[in-house]
């Protein structure tokens, strides 16, 4: 291998991922994740890359184990990956490479090339391909090709080779010179590490800076690339935690989701496996955009984590956080079906102790409107005349039924209580539904089904009547919010009772009035801002918001 002292940076990187504690577990079992960064219906024609840091790129393909093999390097600072089709080369900087000839175009980049002979190794494919203008060296599927020009039809010369539905072409950005063609079959993508000539290496890639590695992958209908960042653990934690709170924050909150933010993508290796990768770079798993945001605060969360999980029985856990609660959290079951022990929702007793922004928000929508939405979901609803919300124990929503003129009713549930409308304008889980200009929108009382009978709750001191008839107070399990959304009290814990249905509420423009931001199951992120705020560590923070877990290396 021509670039030894390349091959040594890769080894010296991945040995870098083992965490120095020989005793761990689950450090060395998730220690390289694969983040996508563009895949689906966001696949892409072509793919640049630019050394921010470093210089050079190694060319080869990452193994089962995710360690990285080297079969070329390229000295190119800025350097493209191409579906292998034949392209235009425009010289408009945003739509460099495009399939269809387009009017600034200033060149081609064929996929048909003469074949100068087939090899054992890259050495001597090089050799061979180096005694022709524009060659260059082609892996494929475990044989090393010498081939030679550039053309867009395979009518344009005799005996010319093309790559398969799965090659990767490698060009310098911006020109027709090809440095190298990868197909590994569908198993196997082309690999990229970065050379940080002995530091550390950060990449450019759609204006974001990346540690580690990428992978390039086509297997999108379109044959267009799949991107995939492949780096550590912990420099994905360091690309998380910024992008899901803010760096001046308390350090034991930032901590805390360290190490919620490590446990999720850990639990969620393989989840979009399909696509070739573990873990998304979106909301739908965590917000990641590389080294964007880099400060001391956030990396001293990451070190003084590093390696640790949250698990319950010996196992990584399944958590979840979110932005505000609004005044308790929930239990998993009334959100996301599966009822998990350690995701109890609870009365937050520190949330309330600092000011989030979310402690109030309301949301109004026309029958009309709610009609518009549900039939643009696919939904055969007429037009709405009532709502009819049923709460949990803890006072969250739990769902929602709407009943319209012809007398059909369509019920939403659990998490699509909350998001059925939209999530931006229904923030959380916590929130009443009330009729725009009834006394109930502006009453802080609340009118609710029990057992089957509607009573009036103000906020006295409230009774029910048990099964063998006698009074007891209510006041252990069930939380009403008022109509403000932000005002909390408990009723018929004793009972044992657990959802609550309210009145339900007929007119034609409803208000939505609530409290906190998500869908209120796992670690409150504002909570664990005040709790650091009141002299929490960040394990304090972890057991309150998660029953009986522990944090495990």
């Amino acid at each position: 291998m021509k670039r030894l002292c390349a091959l040594c940076l890769i080894i010296a990187f991945f040995s870098a991922l083992l965490p120095t504690n020989t005793n761990a577990r689950f450090s060395d079992q998730y220690a390289v994740i694969k983040c996508g960064l563009s895949y689906g219906s966001n696949g892409l024609v072509y793919a640049n890359l630019e050394n921010y840091s470093g210089q050079g790129y190694s060319l080869g393909y990452f193994d089962s184990n995710r360690e990285f093999t080297e079969i070329a390097y390229t000295s190119a600072t800025k350097i493209t990956m191409l579906k292998d089709r034949s392209l235009y080369i425009t010289n408009d900087s945003k739509n460099l490479y495009v399939q269809d000839k387009p009017k600034n175009s200033v060149g081609t980049i064929g996929c048909y090339h003469k074949l100068a002979g087939e090899y054992r190794d890259y050495s001597s494919a090089q050799d061979a391909a180096s005694e022709y203008s524009g060659g260059f060296v082609a892996y494929s599927r475990g044989k090393y090709l010498a081939l030679h020009g550039n053309y867009m039809s395979s009518s344009d010369a005799s005996n010319l080779w093309t790559g398969s539905s799965n090659c990767v072409t490698v060009v310098e950005t911006g020109t027709d010179r090809i440095l190298f063609e990868f197909d590994g079959g569908s198993d196997t993508g082309l690999g990229i590490m970065p050379d940080g000539r002995g530091g550390e290496a950060l990449t450019w890639f759609k204006g974001y800076k990346y540690p580690g590695g990428f992978e390039y992958i086509r297997n999108s209908p379109d044959g267009n690339l799949t991107v995939i960042n492949v780096l550590s653990m912990e420099d994905y934690i360091r690309g998380v935690l910024p992008s899901e709170m803010t760096y001046t924050w308390p350090l034991e909150a930032l901590k805390a989701q360290a190490v919620c933010a490590r446990t999720y993508a850990a639990h969620n290796v393989g989840k979009h496996w399909s696509y070739g990768f573990d873990i998304c770079n979106t909301t739908d798993c965590q917000a990641y955009s590389g080294l964007q945001t880099q400060s001391p605060e956030i990396d001293r969360a990451v070190a003084e984590t590093s390696g640790e999980y949250i698990t319950y029985g010996g196992e990584v856990a399944s958590i979840f956080y979110f932005s505000s609660d609004g005044g308790a959290t929930e239990d998993s079951e009334n959100v996301f079906n599966e009822a998990i022990p350690y995701l109890r929702g609870k009365i937050d007793e520190y949330e309330p102790l600092i000011t989030t922004g979310h402690e109030s928000w309301t949301a109004e929508f026309t029958s009309a409107q709610i009609s518009e939405i549900l039939q643009g979901k696919g939904y055969g609803i007429g037009s709405v005349v009532s709502i009819t919300p049923v709460y949990t124990r803890l006072g969250n929503i739990y769902s929602v039924t709407f009943r319209d003129s012809r007398g059909k009713t369509f019920t939403f549930s659990r998490e699509q209580a909350r998001t059925i409308l939209g999530g931006s304008k229904v923030r959380s889980a916590r929130f009443t539904v009330t009729v725009k200009g009834s006394e109930a929108e502006t009453s802080d009382n609340e009118t609710l089904y029990i057992a089957g009978q509607s009573e009036q709750f103000t906020e006295t001191d409230v009774y029910a009547i048990g099964s063998n008839g006698t009074e007891r107070i209510a006041g252990h399990e069930v939380t009403v919010i008022t109509g403000s959304g932000s005002t909390a009290k408990r009723l018929l814990g004793e009972l044992g009772q657990s959802l609550v249905s309210g009145v339900e509420q007929v007119g034609d423009t409803f208000v939505f009035r609530g409290s906190g931001w998500g869908h209120n199951v796992g670690m409150s992120q504002w909570g664990a801002r005040a709790m650091a705020e009141h002299g929490k560590d960040y394990r304090d923070i972890i057991n309150y918001y998660f029953t009986g877990v522990d944090v495990s290396r």
